[in-house]
């Protein structure tokens, strides 16, 4: 399967989701019905990295998009979303999401944007929790 996700850390508070191979919007959503699942499952603020290589599958992102906001949005402990890739869609993907998350009532969920390493995508993190 394309999508493949774990724990990054012992303490279960990153997920990360790596995304290889031949993708589809119906594995997306497979998948992230099970990380949803995850998360209600855990206790404490949950971060989430999409670690992607190969972009997204063809089609409309938008419906796919903001129905994966609409599920985690459901979860009080959801904190940031971290994409990290390389490909150039990063910017469209990221105008979409959010005005995805502009348009939802709750505005949970932050999109903590893309960047091109692990590293970046921790450091985020780190500074998020700092905060809290």
């Amino acid at each position: 399967m394309p999508y493949e996700f774990h724990w990054f850390d012992a303490e279960h508070t990153i997920i990360q989701m790596d995304i290889y191979g031949k993708v589809t919007w119906e594995q997306w959503h497979t998948t992230i019905d099970k990380i949803v699942e995850e998360i209600k499952n855990t206790p404490h603020r949950v971060d989430i990295i999409f670690y992607d290589t190969v972009g997204m599958p063809k089609g409309n992102p938008f419906p796919h998009l903001n129905a994966t906001h609409t599920k985690l949005d459901t979860n009080p402990n959801m904190g940031l979303i971290i994409t990290v890739s390389s490909r150039r869609i990063s910017n469209f993907v990221e105008m979409i999401v959010e005005v995805i998350r502009r348009r939802s009532a709750s505005q949970k969920i932050y999109n903590a944007g893309f960047v091109a390493t692990m590293d970046e995508a921790l450091s985020r993190i780190k500074a998020s929790r700092a905060k809290d």
